[in-house]
This record gives structure tokens, sequence and C-alpha cells, in this order.
């Protein structure tokens, strides 16, 4: 009975989130491009880059990273999956440098971490630097932002996020993210990644969800666990790339 609620109550809000998303893209679209356009108009003039207006393009395109997660919602698995795959379909993945999409991450959350005063750290150990993951760079994206995201509204201000990677075998890495907020808060029994599950005040339960989705879709796996210390750590389980190592 609680398996079929839950499938319901997905077809539900798969149907939801189609219109959502569909409402929202367009105006949103038109945000970025007028903010890249007087973003260019402001470096021709000034010769340097406005920072408020760099902050609108990065915001826009998080909300958009969390629209694209509504839309796995109302599609199905084999939709998600080539939508997923680089190259069209029945196409594998285009590998993914893991130092390249790190430090991609830590340039798109400067802004955010600088003005919620948190102090964001990404370490990427020799022997990984030229690792390939076996999972779209965009995927790797969405649940790194959503990971991270989560991580910066649970620590105060003052308060600090590391990301971290290291091989986990011949065939897969962890990376790991850890904060020291508050840690998850959730009753026994319960499980953080499955739908509409939150410890959020407004949250929704769906970002882990999602999360969990896409990486289990690449062969991975995610887990959490609090720190003894305090705080929160979140560690992702990634298939390395045929070859393993950048060319």
């Amino acid at each position: 009975d609680r398996r079929l609620a839950r499938a319901e109550s997905l077809a539900l809000a798969g149907k939801i989130s189609a219109a959502v998303v569909h409402e929202l893209r367009n105006p949103l679209s038109g945000i970025k491009m007028n903010a890249q356009v007087l973003a260019e108009e402001q470096r021709e003039a000034s010769g340097k880059d406005n920072e408020c207006l760099a902050l609108i393009v990065q915001e826009v395109d998080r909300i958009d990273l969390y629209l694209r997660g509504l839309s796995d919602l109302s599609s199905s698995p084999t939709e998600q999956g080539a939508a997923g795959a680089a190259g069209g379909a029945g196409a594998p993945p285009a590998p993914t440098p893991l130092a390249e999409a790190l430090e991609s991450l830590r340039a798109l959350l400067a802004g955010r971490c600088r003005h919620a005063g948190v102090a964001l750290t990404v370490a990427v150990p020799v022997d990984c630097r030229p690792l390939r993951l076996a999972c779209p760079a965009g995927d790797l994206r969405r649940v790194l932002l959503n990971v991270v995201n989560n991580a910066l509204e649970a620590v105060p201000t003052g308060g600090a996020i590391a990301v971290s990677c290291c091989q986990r075998d011949a065939r897969s890495v962890d990376i790991a993210v850890r904060d020291n907020g508050p840690g998850v808060q959730i009753a026994p029994g319960e499980d953080i990644f499955a739908p509409f599950t939150s410890n959020k005040r407004h949250g929704c339960g769906i970002g882990l969800h999602l999360c969990k989705e896409i990486v289990t879709r690449h062969g991975g796996g995610i887990r959490w666990e609090n720190n003894p210390a305090g705080g929160a750590c979140f560690v992702l389980t990634l298939p390395l790339a045929t070859g393993a190592t950048k060319d």
C-alpha cells in the first residue's frame, strides 16, 4: 500500500512539474539573456566584470538545474537515460575529467559562498587529476550542485564546506562533500533519498531523490553519515571511464 501510494504521488508530481517547468523556463531564459547582455555592456564600458550580474546568471542556471530535475519526475527512466547520454541515442556518455568538473564546481559556487559567508574548499589529489568518470559532465554537475547547495543552506555564516575525492578502487572514485552544519536530522527508519522526504523546513524532498536516480543510472551510488564532530558528509561513488585517465 505504501509503495502504491508513493507511485501515485510521483505520478501526480510528474504532471504538476511538467506544467511548472513549461511555464518557468521561458521567462528564466529571458532573464538570463538580458543579464548576459548587460554584463557584456558593463565589461566593455568598465573593462571588468559586474559581480551582481554574474550572480544573477549563476542563480538562473541553478534554478534551471532544479527545473531539469523536476522534468525527470515526468519522464520515464528510459527517457531520462537517453537525455543524459551525450552523442545521441545508444551512444555512451562522453567521459568527464574529474579535476575539471570539481574546479568548475568551485568557480560556479564561489560567488554564492562568498555572499553566504561560507568557506568552500575543493581538494583534488595529484593521483586523481588524470582520472575520467563514466558520467556526463551535466549530470555530475547537477548532483554536486544539489548536494553542495543543501550544505550551504545548512551551515551558518562562517561555516565551511569541503569537497574532496579519492580513488576507491581500480574501477571507481569517491567524491565527498562535508560540512560543519547541524547534520542530517531524520527519523529512524526513514530514507532521506526517498521522494518527498526532507528534514528542511521548506524542503520538498525531491533533490536528493533525483541525485540518487542520476548516480544509480550511471552505475554509481550515494550515501551519507553525520560526522561525530558535527556536520554531515555525503559521498558519491562513481565508475571510472574506460582507460580511467584523461587523453
